[in-house]
């Protein structure tokens, strides 16, 4: 049996659909997968869906906190995920997330923060893709000397 107990999807971070990376899982030869979105469940019915007879998904959550200063992730499986108080803290992260997103932007249009670049050929995060504001999108680029050499001081 093999199995991964830490997979994004398009819910968070993730560059593949819950259902999606089902099949991968699959085609990779696995037989359980936890979809470990960052603070939200909200891929795991989906992914379940996709081949119930094939891959086990276990609903899991990546929680984020901060302890003394330090960011802490906090993995939790078998959970309800279904259940409204996570259904709230979701919503509740997800809103922080856009805000801060929404204050990079200004930051980046003000001069503060002085390039916003995301790899070539790589998607944003699907939750990146849900906060930015209507009329903003990342350009990919690809990170290189001359490309970072026009943004970093000399």
């Amino acid at each position: 049996m093999r199995i991964d107990l830490h997979l994004h999807t398009t819910a968070s971070d993730g560059s593949l659909s819950p259902s999606a990376l089902v099949w991968a899982a699959r085609s990779g030869g696995l037989d359980v997968i936890a979809i470990a979105d960052h603070d939200t469940c909200a891929g795991v019915e989906d992914a379940r869906k996709a081949l119930p007879n094939d891959v086990h998904v276990v609903p899991a959550v990546e929680l984020s906190t901060t302890f003394e200063g330090c960011e802490l992730h906090i993995l939790g499986y078998f959970i309800n995920h279904a259940h409204p108080s996570m259904r709230s803290y979701s919503d509740e992260a997800e809103a922080k997330r856009r805000q801060r997103i929404i204050g990079m932007l200004e930051k980046l249009m003000s001069g503060e923060i002085r390039a916003l670049a995301a790899v070539a050929g790589k998607p944003a995060p699907g939750f990146l893709s849900r906060t930015l504001p209507s009329g903003v999108q990342l350009v990919p680029v690809p990170l290189n000397a001359d490309v970072l050499g026009a943004y970093l001081p000399a």
